[in-house]
């Protein structure tokens, strides 16, 4: 208890402190006074009274700081004095005090960038309820769920409270205007039962969504449908050209929970203008919430042997299961831990490059303070005194440097996380780029340690500087101890801006090189609208009658020259394979199956070649002979022409797709109609690659994307691809118009990394 009312007293000695000093020097000098008064009344002279009461008083600036110390916290008063002399000095030397400020704002703020994209990676849970109890399950490593092999898991499983299933589904979303396309998520009508999420308005859907249905708005979706409007809730919107009803606004963040997915609203699985459950063959991502005390392993376990009874009823061996922690990135968890990891290491260089020059900064100005430090010294101060005084300073820069750091890291979040929305993914993307309490620990962690980077040097340094020397001329140089280490600071500095300036020499040239690289086609003004034929429910025939007519109208436009469909985007790190075998070749044992010749493949319309300026060196193109019912045709590239015919013209020949099954190993035969360039496929680094077209009306898709080479204005050009379109069926969706160049500039992610 004494301790604590010492503790107290001391605290309280913290304020009034002007007004005790006072009252101070006010008893001190009364008690100094009566000693003057006795002494003169003893018989000395007025100057031998005052020299005797000076003697037995005693030194009466070290009697205020006895007192003083005894008084309140030194160690508080002390760091306020250093901090208000620091702030002179800073002031004193302001180019030196904005040059660190402004570099370690850079460094600071690239770490915290990078850090603020690891958290939310890596570290950040989802805002769900115990989200510690909630995993991912998937077959094999991450292959969806099929719905009934779900239900299998959710009925028979005994190590989940709870078990649903979610995935993104394309939709045709109008909202009072015309129909757009747009993103949803599909979900079973447990999903949010098992997440425990919370609410920000209305409420989540559920069981009775299968009568009435319901539409959960995510933050991103209500700002830009509704603009925020708080009365969206029990509005009415068509999806797939069905009513259903806006039930509820998720909170802030809540797309986290589905990353890297953001869907723009939540929609029952089984709603309307989706497939009905019995007759579902979709699939999902499996969701669960574990039963207190179950581990992911037991999970796991448990659901192997829910797999093995089902299988081994269709007289199959039994699939692996995995389960995650809720907020795993999938297939993309290693991709994204090399991506920050390097980029970690590099602003951790940066950083380090930056503290290093104000380390030698300092030092370059504490030359000219060892007069300073000379005096002190001389008059009874410590070392560690000086040293904690000149550490004060880089902390006030650090301080500094991590505010103005913050600020462009907050500013820079805000940016990538409007450009990831905006990339031209078939599936939109957030990452809930955001400042909480990790990335705030961060910035002060971050400045503590950079102080201790570029602080402590020059703060031992000039405390150890001898008082001796201080005044000699070779002294108020440097030294050749200082010149030693400066010198090293300088070495060090060089090598690591050398190191650095190279690895972002090699990157920029890297994508200077992949921007004149030869790609064997020609994006330059090219317009790309992507569409869902999906949410109309089309069959192939139906398909292929809605991309005859819309590339009539597109181009019968003017200013566009040529336009085609394809199902598959050059250079947009995305492709499909397939294996091939020519005529006459003999189908070889299952245990030489991989040394079959495997090629990329894309289906696309007439006109493909043209559009995109790819040359056809032999043949022709795909034409209103090849549709369904006619011969299979194909078109090859020179690679795969060289692979199966050396030396021969392809022209004429035949080849087949090959099943990989010893009951049916082959598809149809496909006669080889034309023969084109060889051009870059799926990214801008590949070597050539063996490929094969398909035309579209033989090898049907519902994901689709328009190509439509221009000779007007993008502007003008969107325009008039809308009204195309919308004039052959207008709840067909049209997912955002693009440049080519634009949607391409993905596949120059690799040399960028």
């Amino acid at each position: 208890m004494r301790r604590w009312r010492s503790l107290g007293a001391r605290l309280a000695g913290l304020r009034g402190r002007a007004q005790r000093d006072a009252e101070l020097d006010r008893e001190i000098a009364s008690h100094f006074e009566m000693h003057v008064e006795d002494n003169v009344r003893a018989g000395m002279t007025r100057a031998e009274a005052l020299r005797s009461a000076r003697i037995a008083v005693g030194g009466i600036d070290a009697m205020k700081e006895t007192y003083r110390d005894q008084r309140g916290l030194p160690v508080i008063e002390n760091l306020a004095r250093d901090a208000q002399f620091g702030i002179r000095m800073l002031r004193k030397s302001f180019g030196v005090t904005l040059t660190g400020v402004l570099s370690l704002a850079v460094g600071i703020g690239a770490n915290i960038v990078i850090f603020a994209l690891a958290n939310a990676l890596f570290l950040r849970q989802p805002p769900i309820g115990d989200p510690a109890r909630v995993v991912r399950a998937y077959e094999g490593r991450y292959s969806n769920v099929g719905w009934s092999h779900y239900e299998s898991y959710r009925q028979q499983n005994g190590a989940f409270e709870s078990l649903a299933l979610f995935q993104m589904a394309p939709i045709s979303l109008r909202t009072g205007g015309e129909a757009e396309r747009a993103s949803a998520m599909t979900v079973s009508a447990n999903c949010f039962e098992t997440l425990r999420a919370p609410i920000a308005r209305g409420r989540w859907i559920g069981s009775r969504e299968e009568d009435a249905p319901g539409a959960v708005l995510s933050q991103a979706g209500w700002r830009k449908r509704f603009g925020s409007d708080p009365e969206a809730v029990g509005r009415t919107i068509r999806i797939n050209g069905n009513p259903y009803t806006i039930v509820g606004i998720a909170p802030e963040g809540f797309e986290a929970t589905f990353a890297p997915f953001a869907p723009e609203l939540w929609i029952p699985w089984n709603g309307p203008g989706m497939a009905a459950p019995r007759n579902d063959n979709r699939s999902g991502h499996m969701i669960g919430r574990l039963k207190p005390g179950v581990s992911p392993q037991q999970a796991r376990a448990d659901l192997m042997r829910v797999a093995a009874t089902f299988e081994r009823a269709v007289g199959q061996d039994p699939r692996p299961v995995s389960v995650y922690p809720a907020a795993t990135l999938g297939e993309l968890e290693n991709f994204a831990t090399v991506f920050v990891g390097l980029l970690s290491v590099l602003t951790g260089m940066l950083l380090l490059v930056t503290c290093v020059n104000l380390a030698t900064l300092l030092l370059a100005r504490g030359s000219s303070r060892t007069n300073e430090v000379a005096t002190r010294l001389a008059l009874g101060a410590g070392r560690s005194r000086l040293i904690v005084q000149f550490l004060t300073e880089s902390v006030l820069v650090a301080i500094a440097g991590a505010v103005c750091g913050f600020g462009l890291a907050t500013a820079a979040l805000r940016l990538i996380d409007s450009a990831i929305a905006a990339l031209p993914t078939p599936i939109p993307l957030g990452l809930g780029l955001a400042v909480d309490w990790r990335v705030a620990a961060f910035s002060a962690a971050a400045a503590m340690l950079t102080t201790l980077l570029f602080g402590l040097a020059p703060a031992l340094r000039l405390s150890q500087l001898e008082l001796a020397d201080a005044f000699k001329e070779r002294s108020a140089s440097g030294g050749p101890g200082k010149s030693r280490l400066r010198a090293g600071l300088m070495m060090a500095q060089v090598a690591m801006s050398v190191l650095l300036l190279t690895t972002g020499g090699a990157l920029l040239a890297g994508l200077f090189d992949a921007r004149t690289l030869d790609r064997g086609l020609n994006v330059d003004g090219v317009l790309t609208a992507a569409l869902d034929l999906s949410v109309r429910g089309f069959d192939p025939q139906q398909g292929a009658r809605f991309v005859e007519s819309a590339l009539e109208r597109v181009q019968a436009q003017p200013g566009v020259r040529s336009a085609n469909i394809v199902k598959l985007v050059p250079m947009m790190l995305s492709n499909n394979t397939v294996t091939l075998m020519k005529d006459g070749q003999q189908p070889p044992l299952p245990s030489q199956w991989g040394r079959l010749e495997s090629a990329y493949s894309n289906a696309v319309s007439g006109g493909h070649f043209r559009t995109l300026g790819i040359p056809l060196l032999a043949g022709r193109d795909f034409d209103g002979r090849d549709h369904n019912g006619k011969p299979d045709v194909a078109i090859v590239n020179e690679t795969l022409a060289r692979r199966l015919w050396p030396g021969e013209s392809p022209i004429g020949k035949r080849m087949h797709a090959f099943n990989y099954d010893e009951k049916n190993p082959f598809g149809p035969w496909l006669e080889v109609v034309g023969l084109a360039r060889d051009s870059k496929y799926v990214s801008l680094i590949e070597e050539p690659k063996p490929f094969v077209y398909r035309p579209l009306a033989q090898s049907y898709s519902a994901q689709l994307t328009l190509l439509v080479k221009m000779d007007g204005t993008p502007t003008e050009t969107h325009r008039l691809i809308r009204g195309a379109i919308r004039d052959v069926d207008p709840e067909i969706p049209i997912q955002g118009i693009s440049t080519l160049i634009e949607d391409t500039a993905i596949s120059l992610l690799p040399l960028k990394i």
